[in-house]
């Protein structure tokens, strides 16, 4: 006897992300059930042990190629932060930060206002919340994990991104190309390329000039924003 459509979304949301995967493949009518949403978000939380989830991936693939890699804390920096201090507080590696927050190096934590470090284990998750985020500073789709009420979940949002005037477009798009390449040049991460070139009002001999001297990055600066403390370099020489 055939089973009806209720039997096979009932069937379904018993199996684990990775089984309807494979799933998908058996035929035509399996893969029109499975990419119903409601099967695949079940399914999701339910693998994942979560209590509730929020919003939509970008893309719905997400939900069946999600590992423990994708889901995140929060955590705000501070100016006393170190990789190394991080990892050991949330166990897990400094290489794992540095790859969930598309970090380069050390110096780069200091200039993020906010990075994600992932969860270090299946049962961290059990009863929390996750939220679909999209970090565009790491450009990387995460889970953002927090306690079930949500009361944490505003703090942790990653920075929508601003609308750009017309007449501000080349200049924002020459900004990013001197940031990538200085980052390049000096084996550092993009944002804080940007930092520097921001520091020498976009001169990259100054830019140069600063990293060389020791600049450090303050990210606790009483507007919000980055303040550069270092020695004296004299500029445009």
């Amino acid at each position: 006897m055939l089973l009806n459509d209720q039997t096979w979304t009932a069937v379904f949301s018993w199996l684990t992300t990775a089984d309807l995967a494979r799933g998908r493949a058996v035929c035509t009518e399996w893969k029109e059930l499975i990419d119903c949403p409601q099967i695949r978000r079940g399914v999701f939380q339910k693998h994942w042990l979560l209590a509730d989830i929020e919003d939509e991936p970008r893309h719905p693939g997400f939900y069946l190629s999600a590992g423990l890699s994708n889901f995140a804390w929060g955590h705000t920096c501070s100016r006393q932060d170190t990789l190394s201090g991080l990892a050991v507080k949330y166990g897990v590696t400094p290489l794992a930060i540095k790859m969930t927050n598309n970090l380069i190096s050390d110096i780069g934590l200091q200039s993020r206002h906010i990075i994600y470090v992932p969860v270090s284990s299946h049962a961290d998750l059990h009863g929390k919340r996750g939220t679909f985020i999209y970090d565009m500073t790491a450009c990387r789709e995460l889970v953002l994990v927090t306690e079930a009420d949500g009361s944490e979940l505003s703090t942790y949002l990653p920075d929508a991104k601003p609308s750009v005037p017309p007449d501000q477009v080349n200049i924002d798009a020459l900004s990013r190309k001197l940031s990538r390449m200085l980052g390049r040049g000096l084996r550092i991460e993009e944002g804080t390329a940007k930092f520097y070139l921001d520091v020498a009002e976009g001169n990259l001999k100054d830019a140069i000039a600063l990293y060389a001297a020791g600049c450090w990055i303050k990210a606790d600066s009483p507007d919000g924003q980055p303040q550069a403390q270092a020695m004296h370099v004299e500029l445009g020489t």
